[in-house]
């Protein structure tokens, strides 16, 4: 009977020490669809980047400069409201988002790690890279 006391102490204590991690929780799954939600918004406005400028940001220095003013929308009152702090810092570890590119004139990649608790990388790229206008013969 002590044996089985014993026993059931144990295995409760092994489910509690492996439940409070809160691994693939409800929490966990939404953080990364708010990291995956950001990327989607992420893409659509790098590619209005390159409409207006003909290409993608030069470099991960200029990428927050060059992409924060397409985060600010604007109220009713047409106050603007800066969407990067709740889109990229507030959703990102350390608010910080990666993003390389070899030719800013084709193509470009972006990661970041989501906040749950495996730190899950998310990314975004073009879906096709961009084709440069002029053709090299």
């Amino acid at each position: 009977m002590k044996k089985l006391i014993i026993l059931l102490m144990i295995i409760s204590v092994m489910l509690i020490t492996g439940c409070t991690k809160n691994k693939g929780s409800f929490m966990d799954f939404a953080s990364v669809k708010n990291a995956e939600r950001t990327m989607v918004k992420l893409t659509n406005l790098m590619e209005q980047y390159y409409v207006e400028n003909g290409a993608y940001p030069l470099s991960n220095e200029t990428f927050k400069e060059d992409m924060r003013p397409y985060f600010i929308s604007y109220n009713r009152d047409n106050e603007p409201i800066d969407q990067w702090i709740d889109m990229v810092e507030e959703v990102f570890v350390d608010g910080v988002l990666h993003y390389e590119t070899l030719d800013p004139k084709v193509t470009y990649f972006i990661t970041g790690r989501a906040k749950d608790s495996d730190n899950t990388i998310v990314f975004c790229r073009p879906a096709l890279p961009h084709e440069e206008s002029e053709k090299k013969e």
